[in-house]
C-alpha cells in the first residue's frame, strides 16, 4: 500500500505491545492484532481485529490469515466465546462428570469479579459422583478450544465457569411461563444458549437448587 504497511502484534505474547512483527516473522497457528504503520514510521494505528495465521502462500510466502473477531480490550463481553463453544463445553463435560443434560442456558455470573460464564443446567437422573470437578474441567476444555476464553482468562478478566443446577422440569416450566406472558404458542418459545434478558435470568436463578 502507498501510505503505510501492515505489521502485527502477538496477542498472547509477554513482549511489550510496542514489539511489532513483520509478515515474514509470523508463526502458523498463532493469533495476532494487525497494526497499520505509516511509511515514515511515526504513527501506528491498531486496527482492533484479531487474525489467525493458517499457513503461508506457496508463491510468495505471504501469510494466509483467517479473521477471528474484533478484539475487546476490556474482556467484558459474553462474546469471549461463541455459542457453539459454550454448547460443546457443557455437553462434553456433562457427559463424563455430571449426567444427562435435559436443558441449559448461560448467564453472566458477576457474584464476584472477574465475571464467569454461569451455566444453569437441568439433568435427568442422579448427578455424577465427581460433579464437583466440572468447573475446572470445563475451564480446561475452553482453554484448549476457545482462543477468546484463553485470552480473557490469561488477562485476568474472566474466571472459571460456574455451574448451578435447577430442578427437574424447570426448562419446560420456563417455556410455559414465557408462553403465558407473551401470549404465544409453546412451539414458538426456545431457551437461548446465552440468556441476557434480566427478567428471565432472575426467573431461572430463583429455581437453582445446587451449585457445583
Amino acid at each position: 500500500m502507498d501510505d503505510g504497511l501492515i505489521e502485527f502484534v502477538d496477542v498472547l505474547s509477554d513482549e511489550p505491545s510496542e514489539h511489532v512483527l513483520s509478515a515474514w516473522e509470523l508463526v502458523k497457528g498463532r493469533h495476532y492484532q494487525p497494526i497499520l504503520t505509516t511509511c515514515s514510521g511515526l504513527w501506528r494505528y491498531r486496527l482492533g481485529d484479531v487474525i489467525a495465521v493458517k499457513g503461508f502462500a506457496p508463491d510468495d510466502g505471504m501469510p494466509v490469515i483467517n479473521y477471528m473477531h474484533r478484539r475487546e480490550d476490556n474482556g467484558s463481553s459474553l462474546e469471549t466465546c461463541t455459542e457453539s463453544e459454550l454448547t460443546s463445553a457443557i455437553i462434553s463435560t456433562a457427559k463424563q462428570w455430571i449426567g444427562q443434560i435435559t436443558g441449559f442456558t448461560v448467564v453472566r455470573d458477576e457474584r464476584k469479579m472477574p465475571y464467569a460464564f454461569g451455566f444453569l443446567v437441568e439433568i435427568e437422573g442422579e448427578i455424577g459422583n465427581d460433579a464437583i470437578m466440572v468447573p475446572q474441567k470445563m475451564s480446561e476444555l475452553l482453554m484448549a478450544s476457545s482462543f477468546g476464553y484463553r485470552y480473557a482468562f490469561w488477562k485476568g478478566v474472566i474466571r472459571k465457569p460456574t455451574i448451578r443446577l435447577v430442578g427437574k422440569g424447570i426448562f419446560e416450566e420456563f417455556r410455559r411461563w414465557k408462553c403465558d406472558k407473551a401470549g404465544i404458542s409453546l412451539a414458538q418459545v426456545k431457551v437461548p444458549v446465552v440468556l441476557s434478558d434480566d427478567t428471565s435470568k432472575e426467573w431461572f436463578l430463583s429455581k437453582v437448587i445446587r451449585e457445583l
